[in-house]
């Protein structure tokens, strides 16, 4: 039996709604922290035991931890709860979501527990696209610096894992639009705020576009006039943001900024940082290991931001040139018989495929393998720059691959069609040449034969390595 650790919740109910996929993720972190400190938790999930096994697993020897699963959210279970904590797979049209702002039970996620902390230290990074690979970069500088600095967040671990011992370390979080949504009821945003990009994403999730970008703003709104927002000038909804934070404003474009703002942008080639009319050089483009424009523009949001916390550029320049990318993220994975395979597992939009597309716009051919399940987003855009620009396309199951069939068939493109990923991995090196480089970079959610995206990910990448 595995007894609390003290009596900080004591009496208290929580009401865990959604448990998730993710071992170290939000909704495991929460059970266990709410456990140890003497809460009675309730783990309510629609997906069964068998599926959610290795998390439950995680949480069998909690005596105070009940669990109603693999059945339609209960939503008298919020008559029980003190508090509600949300995991962020979760939408707030959920039924149970709805009814504890109905009976005026505090919903929170990690986030809000993390920002209740009197020595909350955190630079926060979110955004459609690049937020994953700028908050790894970004987290990688200031370890230069401070060696203790902590990554969390959509691509780390939920803070809830460190929280009972932390002391104030700088956190470098990558923060969705749906763990944003947690600093609402404490009121308090990040320090450094980036916001990389808005994109379509999302929409299964959100009643509208504008209830995502409000989830977006919350990584700045509660700033004051000594914070720092870092913001994308190319990008219209970005740059209307400008109006609306309270900090210092830092902009990144890949053309020219506003004369007389602060930011980082393009200058013949050379990446440079003006702050207060002073002009940094910082590194010229193709002398870091990233490829791709958006790779170049996430390097610029995490200068930006380093340079924001008085970073030495040396130390940025330094990690600049070796920094070769995160997992699943246009990851190379191997190079067989002359042909590149590409990891791009956690392309989940139109928009991630078009930029896995673009990098590679000025190499060798591209055989992509895509496909997964829909969440209401156009393929239109999309279908031109693939008709244009990929060999070949090789679809696996889902209802964003029927988009994709559709949204390509005007331009005469005929895909190709696999029953699996492995069957699609087979239908792929009976096309690639010698030079061509096989992408896997799916456009849709992960939901259909996958754990989940970073599952999917594991199973090219087992594929590819296996080939002989």
């Amino acid at each position: 039996m595995t007894k609390p650790n003290n009596h900080l919740f004591k009496d208290i109910t929580v009401l865990i709604v959604g448990l998730g996929g993710y071992t170290q993720g939000s909704g495991v972190s929460a059970a266990q922290f709410f456990a140890r400190n003497g809460a009675d938790v309730i783990i309510s999930d629609i997906k069964t035991k068998t599926q959610l096994r290795e998390n439950v697993k995680q949480l069998k020897d909690f005596k105070n931890i009940t669990f109603d699963l693999g059945k339609k959210h209960d939503i008298s279970l919020v008559d029980q709860a003190d508090v509600v904590f949300q995991n962020p797979g979760v939408p707030d049209l959920n039924d149970v979501i709805t009814r504890a702002f109905i009976k005026e039970v505090p919903v929170i996620n990690d986030w809000t527990l993390f920002f209740l902390h009197p020595k909350a230290n955190c630079i926060a990074v979110t955004g459609t696209r690049g937020k994953s690979t700028t908050t790894s970069l970004l987290h990688a500088i200031v370890k230069e610096k401070h060696t203790d600095a902590k990554l969390a967040g959509n691509i780390g671990v939920s803070p809830l894992q460190f929280l009972e011992t932390y002391k104030g370390e700088l956190v470098v979080a990558e923060l969705s639009s749906w763990l944003l949504r947690g600093l609402r009821l404490v009121k308090k945003s990040p320090k450094l705020a980036i916001v990389t990009n808005i994109m379509n994403d999302h929409q299964n999730m959100y009643s509208s576009m504008k209830a995502y970008i409000n989830d977006k703003k919350e990584i700045f709104k509660y700033q004051t006039n000594k914070n720092t927002t870092v913001l994308n000038y190319d990008d219209p909804k970005t740059r209307a943001m400008g109006k609306s934070t309270k900090g210092k404003v830092v902009w990144v474009s890949l053309k020219k900024i506003p004369d007389g703002s602060n930011g980082i942008y393009v200058d013949n080639g050379m990446i440079v940082y003006r702050d207060k009319g002073k002009i940094k050089k910082i590194v010229r483009e193709g002398e870091y290991p990233l490829f791709g424009e958006h790779n170049t523009q996430n390097i610029m949001f995490a200068t930006a931001a380093a340079l924001s916390i008085n970073t030495p550029l040396k130390s940025i320049q330094k990690v600049i040139k070796k920094f070769k990318g995160i997992t699943y993220r246009l990851e190379h994975i191997r190079r067989w018989k002359g042909m590149d395979f590409y990891n791009d597992a956690t392309a989940t939009t139109p928009d991630a495929m078009i930029a896995a597309i673009s990098a590679f716009i000025e190499k060798r051919d591209v055989v992509l393998i895509a496909g997964g399940m829909d969440k209401e987003l156009d393929y239109t855009k999309w279908a031109k720059v693939a008709a244009g620009h990929t060999k070949s396309i090789i679809l696996i199951p889902g209802s964003a691959t029927d988009k994709m069939r559709k949204a390509i068939k005007p331009y005469g493109y005929r895909p190709i069609y696999a029953k699996n990923l492995k069957g699609a991995m087979k239908c792929a090196m009976s096309i690639a040449q010698k030079g061509d480089n096989i992408v896997f970079s799916p456009g849709g959610a992960s939901f259909n034969g996958f754990k989940n995206e970073f599952d999917r990910g594991d199973q090219f990448n087992k594929i590819v390595l296996n080939l002989r």
